[in-house]
């Protein structure tokens, strides 16, 4: 036997409708050809109201010989 999905009891909007409504949208966003610019960081950001800073690293140095090291 095989099944399959049906609407459930929310089929006149709710999760079903909005399920739709993403599969519908993924759908458009696979056909569409556009070319589109890459999405950066510093986009993401400023479409967040923030700034994109770069990051740095430091070396660190931890003199911690075992788990009761940092007892002395």
């Amino acid at each position: 036997m095989f099944g399959s999905s049906v609407p459930g009891p929310s089929a006149d909007g709710g999760w079903w409708a909005a399920y739709g409504r993403v599969v519908d949208e993924s759908t458009r966003r696979i056909r569409d050809v556009t070319e589109h610019e890459p999405v950066t960081w510093a986009a993401r950001a400023e479409r967040a109201g923030s700034r994109h800073v770069a990051r740095t690293a430091t070396a660190v140095s931890s003199p911690v010989d075992g788990p009761e090291a940092h007892r002395t």
